[in-house]
C-alpha cells in the first residue's frame, strides 16, 4: 500500500509524487522524451566525422516499400525469398504510429499552445513534425488528466514501428542495452540487430550502438558465459564461426570440450570460451595423410 497522501499529485505510470502537480513524473516524461526522439533521423560523431543515423519513421517508411535491399542471412548470402513491393504490417503500424501522435498531439494543443508553435503548422500526415512538436511540448502533455494513457499509447505505439521495421531473417542478440539515463536508471532490454548493419539500436529507448563495437564488447562478454547447444550455436555465430548442434555434439563427443552443469530443466550448459576454443582448434587434430610431410 502507498504511503503518499491522497492529496498529493502522483505519476500515473509509476506513481512517484509529482512535486508540480503534473501526471506525469520527471523521469517518465524523460523517457517519453528519448522514444519520441528515436522516431527523428540525427547525426553522430564517428572517427572524427558525421554519421547520419536514419530515425524509426524513416526505417518504417523504407520498410513500408520495400526500397530497402533484400534481407542478408547470416552468412552474408542474400535470401532466398523475393520481397513484396509492399509490407502490410509496416504500412499498418506506420498509420497506428501516426494516428496515435496525431491524437495527442490535438489533446495537448487544447490544452495549452504557444502561439509560435502552433500545431495546425504541422501537417497531419508528417509523422516526424508530430513528433518534434510533441517534444517541444511535453511540459503541457505531462499536465493532461491522461498523461498516464498518453504514454502508455505512445510508447507502444513506438515500440510496435521499430519491430515492423525490415530486419534480417536471424537477429542476432547483442546483451543488455545498458543506456543511464540522466536520473540514473538503466535499460535493460535486450538489443537484437544485424551483423550486416552499421548501428544496432534499442526497441525501449532508442539508444543506437556501433555495431562493430557491440559485436566486440558481446564477444568478450560471452566467453565468460555458460549456454546450452542451441546458445552454443547463436554465440559461434557472432564470433564468425559457422556451426550447428550435430557438429558441436561429435566435438563433446571427442572431448574437445565438456558439460560444466546443467540448466534448471536439466539440459546440458558448457563455457562457452572452451567451446569456442575448440572451434578455433578444429582440424588440428586430424592425422597426417601417408606420406605427408
Amino acid at each position: 500500500m502507498s504511503n503518499t497522501p491522497d492529496n498529493v499529485p502522483v505519476c500515473a505510470v509509476c506513481a512517484a509524487p509529482t512535486a508540480d502537480g503534473a501526471q506525469l513524473c520527471r523521469t517518465d516524461t524523460d523517457h517519453l522524451r528519448t522514444r519520441l526522439q528515436s522516431l527523428l533521423p540525427r547525426w553522430e560523431e564517428r572517427n572524427g566525422r558525421p554519421e547520419y543515423i536514419p530515425g524509426i519513421v524513416e526505417e518504417l517508411d523504407v520498410t513500408t516499400t520495400r526500397q530497402a535491399r533484400t534481407a542478408l542471412n547470416m552468412d552474408g548470402g542474400r535470401s532466398p525469398e523475393t520481397p513484396l513491393a509492399w509490407n502490410e504490417n509496416a504500412s499498418a503500424r506506420a498509420f497506428e504510429l501516426n494516428a496515435t501522435l496525431n491524437g495527442w498531439s490535438l489533446d495537448t494543443s487544447k490544452l495549452a499552445e504557444d502561439e509560435r508553435d502552433l500545431l495546425i503548422l504541422v501537417h497531419h500526415s508528417d509523422t516526424t513534425g508530430l513528433a518534434e512538436w510533441l517534444i517541444r511540448n511535453l511540459s503541457t502533455l505531462r499536465q493532461h488528466a491522461e498523461a498516464g494513457q498518453a504514454f502508455d499509447e505512445i510508447t507502444n505505439s513506438i515500440r510496435e514501428a521499430f519491430r515492423a521495421i525490415d530486419r534480417a531473417t536471424n537477429p542476432v542478440p547483442f546483451g543488455e542495452c545498458g543506456r543511464v539515463f540522466e536520473e540514473g536508471t538503466v535499460c535493460r532490454a535486450i538489443l537484437y540487430g544485424a551483423l550486416d548493419r552499421s548501428r544496432v539500436s534499442c526497441r525501449d529507448c532508442g539508444g543506437s550502438y556501433d555495431t562493430r563495437d557491440r559485436l566486440e564488447w558481446m564477444l568478450q562478454y560471452l566467453r565468460g558465459m555458460l549456454a546450452t547447444l542451441p546458445e552454443l550455436v547463436a554465440h559461434a555465430s557472432l564470433a564468425g564461426k559457422r556451426t550447428t548442434e550435430d557438429k558441436l555434439r561429435l566435438m563433446i563427443g571427442r572431448g574437445r570440450f565438456l558439460p560444466v552443469g546443467t540448466t534448471p530443466n536439466g539440459l546440458p550448459i558448457y563455457r562457452v570460451a572452451e567451446a569456442l576454443k575448440a572451434l578455433d582448434e578444429k582440424g588440428k587434430h586430424r592425422p597426417k595423410l601417408a606420406g605427408a610431410a
